[in-house]
């Protein structure tokens, strides 16, 4: 991997991280999801935020995996708020 793709990574690593501590500090009392669905719903949320319609189809399959086991007006509720808080993000490091 060159020293362009690792530096990528980590910055989004520390993206994603950065927003499951404002989603958890958001008042939200409990989050009936896993931490691994969490964080790939989170990861999938801000892959989608480039505009790419794959990325943004692959995100609303994930939401759809998810509905069927949580309620449905949880799971995008929480997407939602992850892209909220993406566009945070993004709006902060310009």
């Amino acid at each position: 991997m060159g020293w362009k793709a690792k530096a990528e990574r980590i910055y989004e690593t520390r993206v994603i991280d950065d927003a499951l501590k404002r989603l958890s500090t958001t008042g939200r009392e409990e989050i009936a999801l896993s931490k691994s669905e969490l964080r790939t719903l989170a990861i999938r949320t801000r892959q989608a935020i480039r505009n790419s319609p794959l990325k943004r189809e692959r995100l609303e399959r994930y939401k759809a995996h998810l509905s069927k086991s949580y309620r449905p007006e949880l799971i995008s509720q929480l997407a939602l708020k992850l892209e909220e808080i993406n566009n945070q993000i993004a709006y902060e490091e310009k």
